[in-house]
């Protein structure tokens, strides 16, 4: 698979049915002992008053987990089968003020300064998400991240 590639397969599931699907057979058979955690994230997303990032199919957030930043950047999506794909570059940030420089060595080939011109980023939504994460050995050599969401945007 492609580096910087980020595949998911994402379901809407009813709160009242989480508790069902998580000790189903099917998921809690496969659920790799000690591997259960939450985590609370607050992703704030940026764009510009005009929306020039995501006209040209590009998602900017930065991401708050604990006491780490993380800044993101996901180009458009491919869909294929039911799947959608992206290439997603990510680095490590001191907190969550925009800079697209840092994405400068990531290997991202945007040139920010020309698609964004003199229009200024600014923050659009703020999404916080309570993210319940556990690890499927679907084959021996495979493991998949089985997260649940719930959250709300401001």
């Amino acid at each position: 698979m492609q580096n910087n590639v980020e595949t998911e397969i994402k379901l809407l599931l009813a709160k009242k049915d989480v508790k069902t699907l998580v000790s189903s057979p099917l998921v809690a058979k496969k659920t790799k002992k000690g591997s259960h955690k939450t985590v609370k994230l607050v992703n704030i997303y940026f764009d510009t008053r005009d929306l020039l990032l995501r006209q040209a199919g590009i998602a900017y957030r930065v991401r708050q987990n604990g006491k780490k930043y993380e800044a993101t950047v996901k180009l458009r999506q491919q869909a294929a089968g039911g799947l959608t794909a992206r290439q997603e570059y990510n680095v490590p940030v001191k907190n969550a003020k925009p800079i697209l420089a840092v994405f400068r060595d990531s290997g991202l080939q945007v040139d920010f300064a020309d698609l964004l011109g003199a229009a200024q980023i600014e923050k659009l939504v703020t999404v916080r998400v309570k993210r319940e994460i556990g690890l499927l050995q679907i084959t021996k050599q495979t493991v998949v991240e089985m997260a649940m969401d719930q959250g709300f945007i401001s």
